[in-house]
């Protein structure tokens, strides 16, 4: 998965970087329109990736609780 993270990431740079060129070129009426579009599409990925760190956090504390209850069974079958 951090691959395609990285690889996401890569893509947003790009798609920053091409923001702000069309931005230079465009006429002075859309300059705004286009840096809230950019500014939304910011947003949504931070959020995306605040989202995929807590869900990582989440399965990582369930499976060490999960863990722990399979080595308590098997501990009390032996």
């Amino acid at each position: 998965m951090d691959n395609e993270l990285q690889c996401c990431t890569t893509l947003m740079r790009t798609a920053d970087k091409m923001g702000a060129q069309l931005r230079k070129s465009a006429p002075a009426e859309e300059v705004a329109k286009l840096q809230g579009l950019t500014e939304e599409y910011q947003r949504l990925w931070k959020d995306i990736k605040r989202r995929i760190r807590q869900y990582r956090k989440q399965w990582a504390r369930e499976t060490v609780s999960g863990l722990r209850s399979l080595k308590a069974i098997v501990k009390d079958a032996v």
